[in-house]
C-alpha cells in the first residue's frame, strides 16, 4: 500500500509540473508579424468567399439556361 500511495502522490505532483508552450510573441517584430498574418488570413477568407459566390452564380446561371433550353 505504501508504494501505491507514493506513486499516486508522485502522479499528482507531476501534473502540476506540466509546462505549456507560450506562443505569444516575445518581441515587437513577432507581434507585428502575427497581426499581419492574421489580417492576411482574414483577407484570404473574404476573397475565397467572394470567389465561391461568383462560381456559384456562374454554375446556377448555366443550369438555368440548360433548363430553359430543354424545357422548350
Amino acid at each position: 500500500m505504501g508504494l501505491s500511495k507514493a506513486m499516486a502522490e508522485l502522479a499528482r505532483n507531476r501534473k502540476k509540473e506540466i509546462h505549456t508552450v507560450d506562443d505569444r510573441p516575445g518581441c515587437a517584430f513577432g507581434l507585428v508579424t502575427r497581426r499581419a498574418l492574421e489580417d492576411l488570413a482574414k483577407d484570404f477568407d473574404r476573397l475565397e468567399n467572394k470567389i465561391n459566390g461568383v462560381i456559384f452564380g456562374v454554375v446556377l446561371t448555366f443550369m438555368v439556361e440548360l433548363w430553359k433550353t430543354f424545357r422548350q
